[in-house]
């Protein structure tokens, strides 16, 4: 607007010539950050297997189903070291395995251990039997999981 009240086309703003962002701009701005940082990231984060939730959470329920399956044996009644298939571990005296699952294998392997470290195999009974399953997909969409579990002398 000019002095006589006539509009010119021409926009005045108060407080002189002062350069910055607006309030809505810089917002904007956030936003847009916010948005494309973690999309850049996520390739670089190691959650590849974020895509397959489904397939990680029914192979922990398989895995814990036959954890729980082998939960009752005593000490004798666990096979002798080594590495066993499903079907192989199920034949060496332990029927409770289930072994039907067409989306998911398992392995078996089976290590004498010492009180002193638990996790690494001694190659005599010593202290105890570790048991460990590792559930993996068939078609490869995840991870290994593993699960183990104890049955001392």
């Amino acid at each position: 607007m000019t002095a006589g009240g006539r509009d010119d086309g021409v926009r005045y703003r108060s407080g002189g010539e002062e350069g910055g962002f607006t309030l809505i701009e810089l917002i904007a701005a956030i936003v847009l950050i916010g948005i494309a940082v973690p999309a850049l990231f996520v390739p670089f984060s190691g959650l590849s297997e974020s895509k397959h939730p489904e397939s990680r959470v029914q192979a922990s329920f398989w895995g814990l189903r036959q954890m729980e399956a082998i939960s009752g044996l005593a000490y004798a009644g666990v096979p002798a070291a080594g590495s066993y298939s499903c079907a192989a571990f199920q034949a060496a005296t332990v029927p409770e395995v289930d072994c039907s699952s067409p989306d998911y294998n398992f392995t078996w392997r089976v290590e004498d251990v010492a009180a002193a470290d638990p996790d690494t195999a001694v190659g005599a009974p010593d202290f105890a039997k570790k048991v460990t399953l590792t559930v993996t997909r068939t078609d490869g969409a995840i991870g290994a999981l593993d699960f183990y579990t104890l049955f001392a002398l």
